[in-house]
């Protein structure tokens, strides 16, 4: 192989890739563009649902892990729960249920901890109702706002060019660098 010939697929290779690089920075760009677009209202309401799914189930695993655990429960006098008044279902628990209070549990006695997950728990059925109807009166939607599965659909069709540039890209840069190997053979030392 000549040398011209050569130098001229280097030639070509490179402009190849200078277009590639330049169609990726703007896929990159469009990508970060629809990332940084304003949610639409469903998006919003989804987000703020999802603290009170959250919510629901930690003090549900809470319940499990402390109030019903066999190992905080099950070992406890049934006498105890004769007489207790109940837990505090709203409160955090500082120790399991069962266990003896020290002696200066009454100096704490004015204090309340309240669970902010065992309130969203509670409150979960009203707060689904409620969250929609606020957000739908008070919050500012801005133009151009973009629904997640518009913006997921975008993306991932995006994402999936940048895939074959890249792909072009690193077989082009492949090539460049066999050529550039057979140069060095060609050239005397």
């Amino acid at each position: 192989m000549k040398l011209s010939a050569v130098f001229g697929a280097l030639r070509s290779h490179r402009d190849s890739l200078q277009k590639l690089d330049a169609e990726i920075a703007t896929l990159e760009r469009q990508r970060g563009e629809l990332m940084a677009l304003p949610p639409d209202r469903k998006a919003v309401i989804a987000w703020a649902l999802r603290a009170v799914d959250r919510a629901e189930a930690d003090f549900a695993d809470h319940l499990r892990s402390w109030y019903l655990a066999k190992e905080n429960v099950g070992h406890v006098a049934g006498a105890w729960f004769d007489h207790n008044p109940g837990p505090l279902w709203l409160e955090t628990q500082q120790r399991c249920p069962g266990v003896i209070e020290e002696s200066h549990e009454g100096q704490m006695a004015g204090f309340v901890d309240l669970d902010r997950k065992a309130i969203m728990a509670l409150l979960a059925p009203q707060l689904r109702e409620l969250i929609p109807q606020w957000i739908e009166k008070s919050f500012p939607f801005q133009t151009g706002a973009l629904s997640s599965e518009e913006r997921k659909s975008r993306i991932a069709a995006i994402d999936k060019k940048l895939a074959d540039l890249f792909r072009q890209r690193d077989e082009y840069a492949s090539e460049l660098s066999q050529a550039s190997s057979e140069i060095r053979e060609m050239l005397p030392e």
